[in-house]
This record gives C-alpha cells, structure tokens and sequence, in this order.
C-alpha cells in the first residue's frame, strides 16, 4: 500500500518479503498514483533474493525507457492502446531466456511448432523462444499498428519523450499548486511518469464535464487522472486547468 504521496517505498516491499516469497508483480507505474516504481532497485533485491520480478509495464512502455536487462526482469507485458497509441488488441509479453522452456508451456496451437507451415499434429514440436505462446493466427493489424506506433517513438527517441512528459507534468503541476489543487500524485521526477491525479469531489461528475468540453481524463483514486505525453501541448494544460477550476466553483458556491 502506498503512503498518503502516492509512493510505495522499497523498505515497504522489502519487509513485506518472507521465506515462502517466490515472486514480486508490480506496475512499472501505479495507474491510482502515478508512482514510478524504481525497477532497478527493485530487480537488485529480487536478484538478491532469489525472487523472480513480473512487471505489468503498460503505464510505462512509450513515456520511460526500460531496459529489461538492467532490471533483472524475468517477466514483462504490456498493452498497446496505452502509451505506446497503438490501438486495442495486441500486447507484448517478454520472457527472460532462462524461463523459456517448451515443454513448461501451459498451451500450445499451430504457431507454437517450430515448422508451423508444415501443419503436423501428431508430434509436439515447439519453439523455444516465447513465440511458442502466439497458439492462433496473429491479430495482423494490431500487429503493423503496434510496429508503427514503436518505429515513430524509436524515432522520436525515447530520453526526448521522457523529458518532454516531465516538462509537461512539471508545467501542470505549478499550475494546480497556483490554484491550490490537491495532487495525489508524487512531486519528484524520479518518482513519477506522465500520470497525475488531482484530488476532487464527485471525479466521475469532474470527468463527465471535462469531457463535455473536449478533454479526456479518468477518474481514478482520490480524483481525476491527467495523462501527459509527448502530443500534448502547454496550452493543453492551461485548458485543462481552467477547465477544472471552472468546475470546481460550483462545488465551492454550495
């Protein structure tokens, strides 16, 4: 459980670790927070520990470059539709070599075979890398759409995407304190992605009437989650804000 900034300390996860501990899963960052989870750190204590890391990294992947190695990951997914903008229906998994084992796979289909294009069924021959897990015919579109989405954010470079959500958020943030916002999100740029939750009353209601003038957000935790990235604009955030503070008088007015 985080603390009242939205962070989940190491020396928490450290101590909540016991003997019969075999694996950690976390978000690379915390969709109610915002909270960026130091993988490094963290894959340096499951190492050491002799745990395996799980990282659910959809939050993440497309705003802040992760190395996997770095991380000591042994496993990763992903989804496209987030930061990557790549649609609906496709996703990435990720398996550290030292797990792959075709004879440990739970299922298998006809792309799981070595020689798929062959179409033998009376032997179990699987690959042994984690294409053995794609058992049906692959999701084509979402396919060329994920490769697109990851080839223009190669090509925008991902430390200049980072830095341009931090400027972002940064920006937003000295907003929301100008008008004395609630942000339950953590301040520090380590300590955070391009996710940050305004505390207010009635978020589903502030979402509907956000919406209504054209700007997208979620409500999620204490209040409304505003998501940064490398398309947004200063003047988007001064929207969002006046928005919100023209909202909020109502609220204050009862």
């Amino acid at each position: 459980e985080s603390d009242p900034a939205g962070l989940l300390p190491m020396r928490k996860i450290e101590r909540a670790i016991s003997p019969e501990t075999r694996v950690i899963v976390t978000s690379s960052v915390q969709y109610r927070t915002g909270f960026y989870q130091d993988l490094i750190a963290l894959g340096q204590l499951c190492h050491d520990r002799h745990i395996l890391l799980a990282v659910d990294a959809s939050q993440s992947i497309g705003a802040i470059p992760l190395d996997v190695h770095d991380a000591r990951i042994d496993a990763l997914v992903f989804s496209g539709y987030k930061w990557t903008m790549a649609g609906y229906g496709i996703a990435v998994i990720y398996l550290a070599k030292q797990h792959i084992q075709s004879d440990r796979f739970p299922i298998a289909g006809w792309l799981s075979a070595r020689q798929p294009e062959l179409l033998i069924n009376n032997e179990l021959d699987l690959k042994n890398t984690a294409a053995a897990l794609e058992v049906g015919c692959p999701n084509f579109a979402g396919i060329f759409s994920l490769g697109a989405a990851l080839d223009l954010l190669v090509k925008i470079g991902p430390s200049h995407i980072e830095a341009r959500i931090h400027e972002l958020t940064d920006y937003l943030h000295d907003a929301l304190h100008n008008r004395n916002f609630e942000i339950a999100s953590p301040s520090d740029r380590c300590d955070r992605a391009g996710i940050t939750i305004v505390v207010v009353q009635n978020p589903e209601e502030v979402v509907k009437a956000l919406t209504q003038r054209n700007i997208l957000t979620a409500a999620r935790g204490r209040g409304v989650r505003v998501s940064l990235h490398i398309f947004n604009t200063f003047e988007d955030v001064d929207r969002f804000v006046e928005a919100l503070e023209e909202i909020k008088k109502p609220e204050v007015a009862r």
